[in-house]
């Protein structure tokens, strides 16, 4: 998987530049502005800091994670030239290189669906893990109703071969292995938080033909 994130990486104009709206809103909505120096944010698969950049920028006390030493490089380039403050590390969405109870808040957006089937688990302890007592977290993850799902080759209990279709728009996931969850699945791999909300957005593209079906999930430890 390192690997082939790796490639994408590599390719001119892959990543995305500017932080999304649901990502802005929960962050000031969560952590105020008037307490950001002090106050820690964790962009777990960061890739080329789209988020965390806008953390930062906003005088948080910023620290990000992905699998790709590429996109972490990029990012670092980004930062040295800018001057902004990120602390970003190489590191598994399960394994994150830092103290326990050490973040206000953390934000794994669109990441965990393109993990192993067998490392949901762990990371999801491992947000709870870094997180200090009262910390929030935001996630996106897919919902079965995806197109990506309905057309793919189911594999296991989440996890669907992604298969080509006309006119769709993820031509860079063709035969990828992602991950697609039920409501049930979430309160289930989300029980140990002390609160839970979750919230779903759908939108049909190419006249309807393709659904993009979404999960947005905000937790409280």
């Amino acid at each position: 998987m390192q690997k082939r994130w790796d490639e994408l990486y590599g390719q001119p104009n892959f990543a995305p530049k500017y932080p999304l709206e649901t990502v802005i809103r929960w962050t000031f909505k969560s952590f105020p502005r008037s307490n950001a120096a002090s106050t820690n944010l964790l962009d777990i698969g960061c890739g080329m800091g789209r988020h965390a950049i806008f953390f930062a920028r906003e005088g948080y006390r910023t620290f990000a994670t992905d699998i790709s030493p590429i996109a972490i490089a990029a990012l670092n380039e980004e930062t040295s030239s800018t001057g902004l403050a990120i602390d970003a590390k190489v590191a598994d969405c399960s394994a994150a290189p830092f103290d326990s109870g050490s973040m206000h808040g953390a934000l794994s957006y669109a990441v965990l669906y393109y993990c192993p089937e067998s490392s949901v688990d762990p990371s999801i302890r491992e947000i709870r893990r870094v997180l200090a007592p009262g910390g929030k977290a935001l996630l996106m993850v897919k919902a079965t109703g995806d197109s990506r799902c309905q057309l793919g080759q189911k594999l296991s209990q989440f996890t669907y071969r992604v298969q080509p279709a006309p006119d769709n728009s993820w031509q860079s996931e063709n035969g990828l292995d992602l991950l697609f969850f039920d409501r049930s699945d979430l309160e289930t791999l989300f029980k140990s938080f002390s609160s839970m909300a979750i919230d779903r957005v759908t939108a049909t593209y190419n006249n309807g033909a393709l659904v993009n079906d979404d999960w947005i999930i905000q937790v409280t430890k």
